[in-house]
């Protein structure tokens, strides 16, 4: 799996799959020392809005209980990346044990 870093996304996105893959494969390539460039498949994910612009501070999730019991969590409320988004995961779990 490889991932873009938001720079690089954001000055992407709006290239065709083709220019985007091969620009991905050949910089993974030139991380690993192996050529990379032909692999057997490859499935290409754009998402625009995967950084928050103003991510929300204090706990990695919320929790209402009115009307109805409602719990927020993702990557946005505990820094992004997949590792944020695990820690949101965990809070939101302990917040739901508790509720």
């Amino acid at each position: 799996m490889v991932h873009a870093a938001p720079t690089f996304s954001r000055a992407q996105y709006g290239e065709s799959e083709d220019k985007i893959r091969e620009a991905l494969l050949a910089r993974a390539s030139e991380m690993s020392g192996q050529d990379l460039r032909l692999p057997e498949s490859v499935f290409l994910q754009r998402w625009r809005y995967a950084m928050p612009a103003h991510p929300p501070e204090g706990s990695p999730a919320l929790s209402f209980d009115r009307p109805a019991a409602l719990i927020l969590a993702g990557e946005s409320f505990a820094g992004g990346k997949i590792e944020g988004a695990w820690l949101s995961g965990r809070a939101a779990g302990s917040l739901s044990s508790s509720a």
